[in-house]
């Protein structure tokens, strides 16, 4: 098993690099998910978020209404979701855990260096907006 460290690594570029490491056969494990960061301002990232969840149909809005994630974990595990074809994701998100804090996991650390943006909101800061209980 591999364990990943989210602290201070962007979302995008973590989130294809454990989708690549699921392709490849690896279980993986990402910690400290609360930390994960995404580019920009609170001002400027918000609003896309918030848009998704007014989103509704004409139909029954119960069965219908796409469904978006309001927890780190939930906003994680889309983000990595939506980089693995459709055909393969059921099966290889089964391998894949994520974990709020600093959780004691067994396995191969590895260390991911990205770059990291001079402006940035946590992924804890977004997810309370939305309504996370953390």
């Amino acid at each position: 098993m591999i364990v990943i460290d989210g602290s201070n690594k962007p979302l995008g570029r973590l989130a294809s690099e454990v989708a690549t490491l699921l392709r490849r056969g690896y279980p993986v494990t990402v910690i400290n998910v609360e930390n994960v960061i995404i580019s920009g301002t609170l001002r400027g990232v918000l609003p896309k978020f918030k848009r998704r969840y007014e989103l509704r149909t004409l139909g029954n809005p119960i069965k219908q209404t796409p469904r978006w994630p309001r927890t780190v974990e939930g906003i994680f595990r889309k983000a990595v979701a939506g980089m693995i074809n459709r055909k393969d994701r059921s099966k290889l998100l089964k391998r894949l855990k994520v974990f709020r804090g600093n959780v004691k996991v067994e396995g191969k650390k590895i260390g991911i260096t990205v770059r990291v943006p001079s402006r940035y909101v946590y992924l804890k800061d977004i997810a309370k907006e939305l309504g996370d209980k953390i």
